[in-house]
Parts: structure tokens; sequence; C-alpha cells
């Protein structure tokens, strides 16, 4: 979805998440455009803990 924003770009996803670039970076950037278009609204921080909730869930999944 190139034209959606997200509310946050890849190198913070990184920094944020402590991961390389990669796939999981890109994942993340679809999950806040997702997110965005559901909520336009959402605070920087708002989308940071949906962040980790998410990769949490994921991860949580991959164990």
């Amino acid at each position: 979805m190139p034209d959606v924003p997200a509310p946050l770009d890849g190198s913070e996803v990184m920094r944020i998440l402590g991961i390389p670039a990669g796939r999981q970076v890109g994942a993340a950037i679809r999950f806040l455009q997702d997110l965005h278009l559901a909520h336009a609204d959402l605070s920087r921080d708002d989308a940071i803990a949906a962040l980790h909730a998410w990769y949490d869930e994921r991860r949580s999944q991959n164990r």
C-alpha cells in the first residue's frame, strides 16, 4: 500500500522493536498502514503500543 501513510517509518520500527531490516519490518509497516486506515487520528504513542502488541503476538505464534 504505497499510498497509505504509516505513523512510523521503517527505521523507527527497527529501533523500537530492536529488529534488523527485513520482512518483519515490511509486515510491521503494513500493519501500521492498516491501523492508520482504521484510526486516522491515532497518536504516535498509541501506534507504538499497538506495534509492540502486534509484534509480541507474532512472536508468541512462532514459538
